[in-house]
């Protein structure tokens, strides 16, 4: 092969001039059928462009937007004030024909090897995986008989196979474009926090910049800051920014005093957050004691909700409220309920713990 090997440069000047040149302009032809819009907006994402209005003529559009397929752009159909439709779409720097109709949106490439064309079929499998889903719903509500249920399992199954295939597959072969972002966004725990740091410093530098990128990072920083075997990382709260000189509180005052404390980081208004409420109650009346205690931290709302709805859920142990995004850009959670145990001098013991993982896990650590 060495002998070869001068021949690679001109290969590669004979790839580049075959390959088709990109437009830097991403052109949008948009037709409106059947009285289904009176406005249309224009909505991407890492631009300043927000919601931007779109002329309609004679029922048709046309917008231009600048090339860049990192990044994914929204186009809205409005009636009046209610947005009645959406299609989003990568500016990969093709044409791309949008129709707004009484069925819904329809978006086509004029370059079938396009990075849209691409992400127009992720776009239909999903839709796919949704449609079951929503049949197993309304099948489980309407006490649909097992067979009937089992059969559109069975469905189901090679369809989300096939969406896992394919973000697995972007995480190879899409390191330039928007793929990549929706392969590790749908993937999630499936892939350890060192990987997908990894995987991110593969990225093109157009990637790595845009805001969905540089969010991922920040939050798996953090978890790698503060994954299990890890110190405590602490907070300070103020609770009540009427009176912070009473209501200023430290994570630290509950972490680390010689106690096991499960934390768990909630908002009143997250339905599985109250959904986990009966195990973590469960818990505290089985093992509270010196050697045991428990923490809720309200997250991403102001403390009244958080303090009307406590008591009603049965929350009787030690709380800080109005912790906002503080705690939970510090530990990169991104979801709740989220759940960790801490040792008794503040190691992080066991992250994202639920159901009956929870007495699970804290049984063992006790001992009892």
């Amino acid at each position: 092969m060495r002998r070869f090997s001068f021949l690679l440069p001109l290969l590669a000047i004979a790839v580049s001039a075959c390959a088709p040149k990109v437009s830097e302009t991403t052109i949008i032809q948009g037709r409106i059928e059947g009285g289904t819009a009176d406005k249309i907006t224009i909505t991407v994402q890492d631009y300043d462009i927000f919601g931007e209005p779109v002329e309609i003529v004679d029922g048709t559009f046309r917008y231009e937007l600048a090339t860049n397929p990192a990044i994914v752009a929204t186009v809205a159909c409005y009636m009046g004030h209610n947005p009645v439709s959406q299609q989003p779409l990568i500016p990969d720097g093709s044409e791309l024909t949008l129709v707004f109709s009484p069925d819904g949106a329809t978006l086509t490439s004029s370059n079938k090897k396009s990075v849209n064309y691409r992400f127009l079929e992720l776009l239909r499998v999903e839709e796919e995986q949704n449609d079951i889903a929503t049949k197993y719903v309304t099948l489980r509500q309407t006490g649909a008989p097992k067979e009937q249920i089992d059969s559109l399992v069975s469905l189901g199954g090679p369809i989300s196979e096939r969406l896992q295939a394919m973000y697995r597959e972007y995480l190879e072969k899409e390191k330039d474009n928007y793929l990549f972002v929706e392969g590790l966004s749908n993937l999630g725990d499936q892939i350890p926090d060192e990987q997908k740091d990894s995987l991110i410093n593969t990225l093109d530098s157009a990637v790595i910049k845009t805001a969905r990128i540089q969010n991922m990072q920040k939050d798996i920083q953090a978890r790698l800051r503060s994954k299990e075997g890890m110190p405590f990382l602490d907070f300070t709260v103020v609770q009540d920014p009427a009176h912070p000189e009473t209501s200023t509180v430290k994570f630290s005052d509950y972490i680390g005093k010689g106690k096991y404390v499960l934390v768990d980081f909630w908002a009143s208004w997250c339905g599985p957050c109250r959904a986990e409420m009966p195990n973590l109650v469960d818990v505290y009346n089985t093992y509270r004691g010196e050697d045991f205690d428990m923490l809720s931290v309200a997250v991403w709302e102001d403390a009244s909700p958080s303090l009307k709805a406590a008591p009603g859920l049965g929350i009787v142990w030690d709380q800080i409220v109005n912790a906002q995004s503080i705690p939970t850009d510090l530990y990169g959670i991104n979801g709740i309920p989220h759940v960790i145990l801490f040792g008794p001098d503040g190691t992080i013991l066991r992250r994202n713990l639920y159901g009956v993982k929870i007495a699970q896990t804290v049984k063992e650590y006790l001992g009892r």
